[in-house]
């Protein structure tokens, strides 16, 4: 076989390789990124923040819940699990 059959092959040696496709994070990545974790009990992702006070320590659970419609809630539960903030915020897996 002649050398330049093998022209074809050597042309591609010096080709810039394909770019690896980018990948792009999910709503639930990027929770899990800012500390959320998965509550399989109550279905939802959840983290903690806490307050020192004078006499103790007061605690705060924010929570992200996926609805049926495939949008997101934010709720925060206070100390006595009572609810002082809720809002739906959309859907959120196009981001």
């Amino acid at each position: 076989m002649a050398w330049w059959n093998n022209w074809s092959a050597l042309s591609n040696y010096n080709k810039e390789p394909e770019p690896e496709p980018e990948v792009v994070p999910t709503f639930i990545d990027k929770l899990a990124s800012k500390g959320f974790q998965y509550n399989e009990t109550q279905d939802w992702y959840q983290r903690t923040w806490t307050t020192p006070l004078p006499e103790g320590i007061d605690t705060c659970l924010e929570v992200y819940k996926k609805n049926k419609d495939n949008t997101w809630t934010s709720i925060m539960y206070g100390t006595d699990g009572g609810i002082f903030y809720e809002q739906n915020v959309g859907t959120r897996d196009e981001i």
